[in-house]
């Protein structure tokens, strides 16, 4: 029943932002720990870059918030077996700095007693984005049945996240295409104030109406 609700939590928007929000609060409620930081690729970059952070704590926030929005280079996720498996990693001292990026600044908390863990969240084989959580009292460190309740969220997130990630592409082409058809700028004429307002019915980015000028000769 829980995890109904969290398929359903996630597929109420398929705004990204709305999207990965969701998967870190969702994450950081679900499984009682301090934080959670989700990062994914941007651009053609080799970097996984933090798109979600949430630390429900203020004064944990100002702590943390810098650390967990540092980003994370692929090539050290994927080189230590976090590809394209939902392999999750509980960190300890020697993989944190081998993971680099902001993991890598866990290890005084990680020396201190607290626990983290990274779960790949895959989609057709494709490391779509990463997520990290912190539990920082060493009393409720991450067990087995905490991670493996991770990688059940993750399969979860992955959907959502991918159709999100698509509606959003397929929107950008749908917004470009759709400018291209539209006039760059409205004709001056003397003595006449021309302009437009544009709004799409149900307050979607993208229409299906195109609009043009036509000065008559007369």
């Amino acid at each position: 029943e829980a995890f109904f609700e969290i398929s359903r939590s996630f597929s109420e928007s398929l705004s990204l932002e709305e999207t990965v929000a969701a998967v870190t609060r969702t994450a950081v409620e679900l499984l009682g720990v301090d934080a959670a930081v989700l990062r994914m690729p941007e651009g053609r970059g080799e970097d996984l870059v933090p798109r979600s952070v949430h630390i429900p704590e203020e004064r944990l926030a100002e702590a943390l918030e810098p650390i967990l929005s540092r980003p994370q280079p692929v090539a050290r996720l994927t080189g230590l077996g976090l590809g394209r498996v939902r392999q999750a990693l509980v960190l300890d001292e020697v993989t944190a700095v081998r993971l680099g990026g902001g993991h890598e600044l866990l290890v005084p908390f990680l020396r201190r007693g607290s626990s983290a863990v990274v779960v790949p969240i895959v989609a057709s084989g494709e490391v779509i984005a990463a997520l990290t959580l912190l539990a920082l009292d060493p009393a409720r460190t991450i067990d087995a049945e905490t991670v493996e309740t991770l990688r059940s969220l993750a399969a979860q997130a992955a959907l959502a996240i991918d159709n999100a990630r698509l509606y959003q592409q397929q929107a950008g082409f749908a917004d470009a295409m759709q400018h291209s058809l539209l006039p760059a700028a409205p004709p001056v004429l003397p003595g006449i104030e021309v302009g437009s307002i544009y709004e799409s019915s149900g307050r979607l980015d993208v229409g299906g109406d195109v609009f043009d000028y036509a000065t008559l000769p007369d």
